[in-house]
């Protein structure tokens, strides 16, 4: 039977056996039913399972307290989204950093903003980087980005529990003009912090009225601080690597900030580009000084 790409099951799980050793487990949904925090979550609770322990973060269904209206009507089981926007040729690469160069990056820029995070310094390497390969469509040499972040690391009043199953994502936009590179680390980290309940109140309520993406047209940085590398099917082994990858992703580009195996400050970076960026950008030289191991190119 043809799939109606207008409707989307879901959860899909996939596991792959490889004849060499070694288990792969895909798991796939939409955005707007959960978030990658749910996701690693579920697995984490998995494996709790599989070794016969119980369960940290328990599931929890109950609505967020910011009372969003309610979700798209279902149709035969399935929930009715817009038709997807035509995706750019779009590349992707991830690259990983250490954590001694992680915390040699930090040190460089302690002076000028003391509580930088390994995100704050990504974010702001990779968004002007990538802001030099492309054209201002202003005269006032203003670069925007969408951050986005996970609600339930913010200290609200009302608190998300770890375990809330849906979606938490919240996305800010921030905009400079001109700013040498450690007043943008600076910039990064004094927004994150500004963050207001009522500006988050808001956003929510407003995705929850509509059916769109939840990439929007600009360049987009994910803090993705939960991937489950403390996942264990057996005592001794955990995680060799875990990616993310979003379908369709159209405008301007998409950057992911994510723990790596290592552990500690190391971070991994999966960039989402037009093709053509993205060849200029692995090139970088801000970037290649830092001696990022490349795991993934489209390139």
């Amino acid at each position: 039977m043809p799939v109606d790409p207008t409707t989307w099951s879901p959860f899909r799980i996939q596991v792959s056996n490889f004849k060499e050793g070694g288990v792969a487990i895909g798991i796939s949904c939409s955005h707007m039913l959960a978030d990658l925090t749910c996701l690693a979550s579920f697995i984490k609770s998995w494996t709790l399972v599989h070794r016969n322990l119980p369960i940290t973060n328990p599931p929890s269904f109950t609505p967020l307290p910011f009372s969003p209206p309610s979700p798209p009507p279902l149709s035969n089981g399935h929930a009715k989204l817009p038709p997807p926007q035509q995706a750019k040729d779009m590349a992707k690469a991830t690259f990983k950093f250490s954590s001694s160069t992680m915390q040699q990056c930090l040190s460089n820029v302690h002076h000028i903003c003391p509580n930088a995070t390994p995100f704050d310094f990504l974010c702001a390497l990779f968004w002007t980087r990538i802001s030099h390969l492309k054209p201002l469509k202003n005269n006032d040499q203003t670069h925007s980005l969408s951050i986005c972040i996970d609600l339930r690391k913010k200290l609200l009043k009302e608190p998300i529990p770890f375990g809330y199953f849906g979606n938490a994502l919240h996305f800010t936009m921030l905009s400079l003009k001109g700013e040498d590179f450690g007043s943008v680390v600076s910039a990064v980290n004094r927004h994150l912090v500004g963050i207001e309940e009522e500006e988050i109140r808001c956003a929510i309520e407003r995705l929850g009225s509509s059916n769109r993406c939840m990439y929007g047209e600009e360049l987009t940085c994910v803090c993705m601080e939960a991937l489950p590398y403390e996942a264990k099917f057996s005592d001794n082994e955990k995680p060799v690597h875990v990616s993310c990858h979003v379908g369709n992703v159209a405008g301007k580009g998409l950057i992911m900030v994510m723990p790596s195996c290592e552990e500690g400050l190391a971070r991994t970076v999966t960039v989402m580009l037009p093709h053509e960026e993205l060849a200029e950008l692995i090139k970088d030289e801000a970037i290649l000084q830092l001696d990022p191991t490349t795991l993934l190119s489209d390139i």
